[in-house]
């Protein structure tokens, strides 16, 4: 194997870290710093290749894929080889994805540590449970979600399935890779065959393509919940869509290594707190007037309030800004545009036990299958076993379903399919939490909008533009982790430096 030194890396000297640094990683995990203690040279070597202030390209990461399960005579190594290879990558990845996040290299890790709030890495050790036809495999996790020969969270060598329908939806699937790979996150609609792929649904695709079942499925998981451009069914969005999602948020690119420890929304909580003096609750925005040299926003139930500016940043879904009264009016495309990017269908389902017994039993918590409801389950809880937190999604036209049924029965249903996963422990939490975001006045579903087929070709031009002196933020205008906090605060940040330029440099926003 060619673990210290694969052969894409370049060539120079080793990367020495300074003492500051690695007290650095220490305090923030001591998991990540044995891993650098104890093989030294090798993190060295992968960290003077793929620096700490640099992210990781798609390439790069098929490369050392590839360099990480070759032999000695560069060719593809025996099964054994080849998880010894992979188990040594996930490792040198996560110590490096750990200590980015401490050295505060990522926008999201910059304002939990302003705001004083503890992370901790998510809980990926042991083994996971996937479910097809009703039959259990214990399988290990894959270090790049939907690459590497996996199929979703898992490698499909340990999967009990047939070898042709695994080989058949990994094969799709590196197909749809190869098309994400050609897109440009900031103009999609430039990719090669952009006009065919943005009007050709996944589910026709996976027609054309004689998908099998396995691969309807890993299709059909990924555009429910698989990215950051989830919650919609193969039938709603276009392939060039879906390979955007990939591109753009892949599943192999650490955008969940860690969590906040008291929960995200301590994030809202303590911003919300710092700007006490200038937010105004149930107040909802009804009317923006440009004049000039600036805006009016008119607020409140009623319109009865308002506000002057000279510019001004619209952060709400992009369907939910037809709400908004804007004199002048829209542009024409950019309204159809908007129209044209409904918010996905998803459930958030948290479990909470005494424990996190999966952990005891040498579980992850990770479970993934074609079960009636949940689409996957993941360990949310705190670095240590008490409690024990489950977080899994429904979505789509399940969610849709589901929310038509009484609280008892969706209940019930919920804990079947946890139950499958985890036995029936899992059947018997102390609280069970179901946050339906299609519920939600201000957000009428979850967790970040779509597009619809035709809508990236046909007017995906107008999709960043400002309005006159109005600028658009949100996860959903960010051209990298959309559907993540690090997309909205990516997004903000951009809407503040087009305002900022847009009026030489300054004044009031």
């Amino acid at each position: 194997m060619l673990p210290a030194m694969p052969s894409r890396m370049n060539s120079g000297t080793d990367y020495q870290p300074t003492a500051e640094q690695l007290q650095v990683l220490q305090t923030a995990s001591e998991f990540a710093y044995q891993i650098w203690e104890s093989r030294t040279v090798s993190c060295q070597t992968f960290l003077r290749s793929y620096p700490l202030n640099s992210t990781l390209t798609r390439q790069q990461i098929d490369d050392l894929i590839q360099d990480y399960t070759l032999d000695e005579n560069y060719q593809l190594a025996d099964e054994t080889k080849v998880m010894s290879g992979l188990r040594n990558l996930r490792k040198l990845l996560m110590m490096r994805w750990i200590w980015q996040d401490a050295l505060q290299m990522i926008s999201l890790e910059q304002l939990t540590d302003e705001l004083g709030l503890q992370r901790h890495p998510s809980f990926y050790d042991g083994k996971g449970v996937f479910i097809w036809d009703g039959e259990k495999s214990i399988a290990d996790i894959s270090i790049m979600p939907g690459e590497v020969e996996s199929i979703g969270f898992f490698i499909a060598s340990g999967l009990n399935i047939n070898l042709e329908e695994k080989t058949s939806a990994i094969n799709l699937w590196n197909k749809l890779l190869a098309i994400s790979k050609t897109i440009n996150p900031s103009q999609p609609w430039l990719a090669a065959d952009a006009e065919i792929l943005d009007k050709t649904t996944v589910s026709h695709w996976l027609e054309q393509n004689n998908a099998s079942r396995l691969a309807q499925w890993l299709f059909a998981y990924n555009c429910t919940g698989g990215t950051g451009t989830g919650g919609y069914e193969p039938c709603e969005s276009s392939v060039l869509h879906l390979a955007l999602g990939q591109n753009v948020a892949p599943q192999s690119g650490g955008g969940e290594e860690w969590l906040i420890t008291k929960g995200a929304g301590e994030v809202a909580k303590l911003l919300g707190e710092e700007m006490r003096e200038d937010i105004e609750l149930s107040a909802p925005v009804q009317e923006i007037t440009q004049t000039g040299d600036g805006l009016e926003v008119f607020y409140g139930y009623g319109a009865n309030k308002s506000i002057s500016s000279n510019a001004a940043i619209v952060a709400i879904p992009p369907v939910l800004r037809q709400k908004i009264t804007f004199n002048p009016g829209l542009e024409s495309e950019y309204r159809q545009f908007i129209q044209r990017s409904p918010m996905g269908t998803k459930f958030k389902v948290l479990a909470v036990y005494k424990d996190a017994f999966w952990r005891e039993q040498g579980f992850c918590g990770a479970g993934q299958g074609n079960l009636k409801l949940l689409e996957q389950t993941a360990d949310s809880g705190p670095p240590e076993t008490s409690p024990g937190i489950l977080a899994s999604f429904v979505s789509g036209h399940r969610a849709s379903l589901l929310n038509r049924l009484p609280d008892l029965e969706q209940r019930r249903l919920i804990l079947e399919d946890l139950a499958q996963y985890w036995g029936p422990k899992a059947a018997e939490p102390l609280d069970l939490v179901v946050q339906r975001w299609i519920d939600e006045q201000w957000t009428t579903g979850g967790y970040t909008a779509f597009r619809t087929p035709g809508a990236w070709t046909g007017f995906g031009t107008t999709w960043q533009q400002p309005h006159g002196r109005i600028f658009w933020a949100g996860t959903e205008e960010s051209t990298r982790w959309p559907g993540y906090f690090e997309g909205a605060i990516e997004a903000g940040i951009q809407a503040v430096d087009r305002a900022a330029a847009a009026l030489d440099g300054g004044g009031k926003s």
